[in-house]
């Protein structure tokens, strides 16, 4: 899942289209987040693109136990992968997201054009392509915002968090 669509997910944002959204909710799907959009989300907050984007960084593997979702870790191939990887594509994180997915043989839930370097945007026949706005992925998402727009978005992700982990700690049986 690309860190765009992780977000949208959190937040429960209507760009995420119904296909990814019912199939990130079907149990019976795996979905991987790498360890890469920990650092997107931190590097984007460091550069004020992605104001309180901070709690989610420091708080990414409880939210990705909280979301049943599993962690994609990188591995010196990956990395090696993506710094090879052919093209204009200067953005490392979404380098780093089509090695992922071309060594691991995974699709990706993105609105990133990734398809010219053979990853895919279906599995189980269902498009995971965040269609709804078309070039409108995390970078240009934020720049379109306001500070208040973006402060919002955090902070609603952010509660999500919040309000998932007091959920999970009522029904923890160990507690």
């Amino acid at each position: 899942m690309d860190t765009h669509a992780l977000l949208w997910w959190l937040a429960d944002d209507p760009a995420l289209p119904p296909a990814a959204r019912k199939f990130i909710r079907t149990r019976s799907n795996t979905i991987l987040v790498s360890a890469v959009s920990a650092w997107e989300i931190g590097t984007k907050f460091r550069i004020g693109k992605l104001p309180q984007g901070a709690e989610l960084a420091l708080h990414f593997d409880t939210v990705l136990t909280q979301e049943s979702f599993e962690p994609l870790a990188i591995t010196p191939a990956h990395a090696a992968r993506a710094g090879l990887l052919p093209g204009p594509h200067r953005d490392p994180f979404d380098r780093m997201l089509i090695a992922q997915s071309q060594a691991e043989n995974l699709s990706i839930i993105s609105c990133d054009p990734v398809a010219d370097f053979g990853v895919r945007h279906s599995a189980g026949g269902v498009s995971l392509h965040a269609e709804l706005r078309p070039n409108e992925c995390l970078d240009s998402f934020f720049s379109r915002q306001s500070q208040a727009e973006q402060v919002s978005f955090v902070f609603q992700v952010n509660v999500k968090i919040k309000e998932r982990a007091a959920l999970a700690l009522r029904h923890d049986p160990l507690r």
